[in-house]
């Protein structure tokens, strides 16, 4: 961090300028600039903890009255968000994030320096595919995005990570605009959306967090919002599934269905029956996708204990499922994901 702090103050030549942000980067920025005898920031302001002192400084409230001509942002997260707040409530003309100050340089598309990036719903078949792809191209895997699903945010740290070791990404982003303007930023233009019957995500979802709250390790977005829900039947949760999980599934997926064609990221669709009953065509489709010279003879399939969490089936709802369960399961999801990914009616 020290180097990007350096950079920046190369860059102002000694004009005065505010932090925003209260953070732990703020203090770091201020402390590293204390220790090297560069200009600390006239001001702190942020949107939250308004009064803290930091660095010897008050948090005042972002608000119009900036007068300072440079911004820094003290976030690692959330940088472009802070822009358009500032954007809209100041004229300050140059806004500066310490990202802007990093050796990274913009990287660009190609065969062997390019990150594969394969988005999905959650318990899509997440560990079959990127311990398939990490194993056979003999590439790291990487998470890039954190916060309670849905709304996941890409970390500009760790896609800079996964950009630079050429990485593995099997990740839950959502399709926002802060998300797609960083894959933009860091010139991005391939994605695959891996999807699966959402009936059947929906039951694994079901087991999946049984499992986490028997082990206490059950996050708290994860919880549905029914107070007794452990203590419930299985055919009772699945209502509660249903009514509370369904519909997440629906809307995320269809933010990615219908992205509008301005974003200029190239999407590929896939879906779970394909990885299911031929492994070797899906995995084909991501090395052709992203232009890889790789056979899928050469494939090298992870164990069942690697792979799956559970049973790894395709239509076990069909079986778990009342016929009234179905009926509304049915009315959830949009018409145009029978058709898009092949799901039965």
């Amino acid at each position: 961090m020290i180097n990007r702090i350096i950079r920046f103050h190369k860059v102002i030549k000694n004009t005065d300028y505010v932090i925003c942000g209260s953070g732990a980067c703020a203090e770091k920025i201020i402390k590293y600039s204390l220790e090297n005898n560069l200009r600390t920031p006239t001001r702190i302001v942020d949107t939250i903890n308004i009064g803290k002192r930091i660095g010897g400084k008050t948090v005042t409230p972002l608000d119009s009255t900036l007068a300072e001509k440079v911004v820094l942002c003290a976030t690692l997260e959330f940088e472009n968000e802070i822009r358009e707040k500032i954007s809209f409530i100041s004229d300050t003309p140059t806004v500066y994030a310490l990202s802007d100050f990093s050796n990274e340089s913009n990287c660009t598309q190609n065969n062997s320096g390019y990150p594969i990036i394969i988005n999905t719903i959650p318990k899509c078949g997440n560990a079959f595919i990127f311990n398939t792809l990490s194993k056979t191209l003999n590439r790291e895997f990487n998470d890039i995005a954190a916060g309670p699903w849905p709304d996941m945010y890409i970390s500009e740290r760790n896609i800079f990570k996964a950009i630079k070791n050429n990485g593995v990404v099997v990740d839950h982003f959502s399709a926002n605009l802060y998300n797609l303007n960083t894959l933009k930023d860091f010139n991005i233009s391939k994605m695959i959306f891996h999807c699966r019957d959402l009936r059947q995500a929906t039951l694994s979802w079901l087991h999946w967090i049984d499992s986490k709250f028997k082990k206490g390790q059950l996050k708290t977005w994860e919880h549905p919002p029914h107070a007794e829900y452990f203590s419930l039947s299985e055919q009772t949760k699945l209502d509660v599934l249903i009514e509370y999980w369904l519909p997440k599934l629906c809307s995320y997926v269809e933010e990615w269905t219908t992205l509008d064609k301005s974003s200029l990221l190239e999407i590929k669709f896939t879906d779970f029956s394909t990885m299911a009953d031929d492994p070797r065509l899906f995995f084909d489709g991501i090395f052709e996708f992203f232009e890889l010279d790789v056979s899928t003879s050469n494939l090298i399939v992870p164990s069942k204990k690697e792979s799956h969490f559970r049973k790894g089936l395709k239509n076990e709802w069909v079986d778990i499922f009342s016929s009234s369960q179905i009926r509304r399961m049915n009315s959830l999801i949009p018409p145009a994901f029978f058709e898009r990914f092949g799901w039965q009616l």
